[in-house]
């Protein structure tokens, strides 16, 4: 009888304890979670310290990223040919839709610079290390968490933050959802919600009133 309450109690601390790992991981994931750059101000002291260090490649890709919401693996597969004296950007998916997005005039004057010597089928984000190939992701997350180290910023902000900034931004000034989530291929409106760090209450919106 003894043994079954002790064994009893056993499997109580284990549970418990076990409970607890899982609250201090959930908690641990939920604070490191890469989040959207909000603030305008610091996307432009990142683009600032791009030009300083005079890492102007790096800098079209950063700005290509947070106007587009482009995954970053398309965006470093770019030819010059695809940017050079266009006003559109057209990428095809892993499973070939093609998704078409405007150049602002930012984009298209650094691109102008950029590209001016380039032959068409170079890579537009070529590799200093090997000219046969595009920079690599790694070179990539590590010059924008040393760009992030050098201006205090969030330890939350990575590159996969780039795509999210997009979707932030986009989403306060259109507030079409719809058009995110074909952009980020996701099922749900929530799911996209959720990904760019926005909180919406769809509750509210039935409180309005609405008459046929």
């Amino acid at each position: 009888m003894r043994e079954n309450l002790l064994y009893t109690r056993f499997l109580a601390l284990l549970n418990s304890t076990q409970q607890n790992c899982n609250y201090v991981a959930q908690d641990w994931l939920k604070r490191m979670k890469t989040i959207a750059i909000e603030d305008k101000k610091i996307i432009e002291n990142i683009k600032d310290e791009y030009r300083r260090r005079g890492w102007i490649r790096d800098l079209i890709l950063f700005v290509l990223s947070i106007n587009t919401g482009a995954k970053l693996i398309y965006l470093l597969n770019l030819k010059v040919g695809d940017v050079k004296g266009k006003n559109f950007l057209k990428i095809k998916d892993s499973v070939k839709v093609a998704r078409i997005y405007t150049l602002n005039n930012e984009i298209k004057s650094l691109l102008e610079e950029y590209c001016k010597n380039l032959s068409k089928t170079e890579f537009l984000f070529l590799s200093m290390r090997n000219s046969a190939k595009p920079i690599d992701r790694i070179e990539v997350f590590r010059k924008f968490k040393t760009i992030c180290e050098d201006l205090g910023l969030s330890d939350r902000y990575s590159v996969a933050s780039w795509r999210k900034t997009f979707g932030y931004h986009y989403y306060k000034k259109f507030k079409d959802l719809a058009l995110l989530q074909w952009i980020y291929g996701q099922n749900t409106p929530e799911e996209t919600l959720n990904f760019i760090g926005m909180k919406v209450n769809f509750n509210d919106k039935l409180n309005k009133e609405f008459c046929l």
